[in-house]
């Protein structure tokens, strides 16, 4: 029996990385989720080439070329602008997701802190609305 060849996948290979000369030719910037998303109408490009990069700024968006002129203070000013509405969006998720993730973590506590001293889970609703209120003050 003949031993299977290992995958040889193109996607994989490091020459798809994204490179940071397309960011101000292609409006493309390199996201958290490590794929190109465009600037403009924040697309989603599956692989990291110049050719997927320039077919897509070419079909949907050849205006910006006469408009935000390749080197040009406006479009690098523009390219400032939408990556941090970008990077805002995204850091939106990880912001809920942190506070999420405290919110059951002290839960988890409460109720170890209740179990360890025999004490039944009624009292931990009323523990969890003097943290709660303790949370917002401290937000304030």
């Amino acid at each position: 029996m003949a031993l299977s060849k290992p995958s040889t996948s193109k996607i994989k290979d490091n020459s798809h990385t994204f490179n940071e000369e397309w960011e101000p030719k292609y409006f493309f910037t390199k996201s958290k989720a490590r794929k190109p998303v465009c600037l403009i109408c924040s697309a989603t490009v599956a692989v990291a080439k110049k050719y997927n990069l320039e077919r897509h700024f070419k079909q949907n968006h050849a205006k910006f070329e006469k408009e935000y002129p390749v080197g040009s203070a406006l479009r690098t000013d523009f390219i400032k602008k939408k990556k941090k509405e970008l990077f805002s969006q995204q850091n939106i998720f990880v912001k809920q997701h942190d506070e999420l993730e405290a919110m059951v973590k002290t839960s988890y506590e409460i109720s170890l802190l209740l179990a360890k001293k025999k004490k039944p889970f009624s009292n931990a609703y009323i523990i969890k609305q003097s943290f709660s209120a303790e949370l917002q003050r401290s937000k304030g």
